[in-house]
C-alpha cells in the first residue's frame, strides 16, 4: 500500500474550500438578483392592477353617460310619438 500524499490531500482540501467559497458567493449573488427581480415584478403587477382599476372606472363612467344619453333619446322619441 502506498502512503497517502499529505501535500496533495492538503492541496485538494484548499481547492475544495475555494470552490465552496466561490459557489457561496455565486449563490448569494443569484439570491440578490432573484429578490430584485421579484420586487420589480411585484411593483409591475401593482401598477398594472391600479391601471386596470382606473381604466375600469373610466369605462363605467363612460357607459353611465351613454346610458343617460340613450335614455334621453328614448324619452325624446316617446314624447315626439305622443305629439
Amino acid at each position: 500500500m502506498q502512503k497517502p500524499n499529505k501535500s496533495k490531500q492538503q492541496k485538494q482540501l484548499e481547492n475544495g474550500k475555494k470552490k465552496r467559497e466561490k459557489q457561496l458567493k455565486r449563490n448569494e449573488q443569484n439570491k440578490i438578483k432573484r429578490l430584485k427581480r421579484l420586487a420589480k415584478n411585484t411593483e409591475k403587477r401593482k401598477i398594472e392592477n391600479e391601471t386596470f382599476k382606473l381604466q375600469d372606472e373610466i369605462r363605467r363612467i363612460q357607459n353611465k353617460n351613454l346610458t343617460i344619453r340613450n335614455s334621453d333619446i328614448k324619452l325624446q322619441e316617446e314624447t315626439s310619438d305622443q305629439v
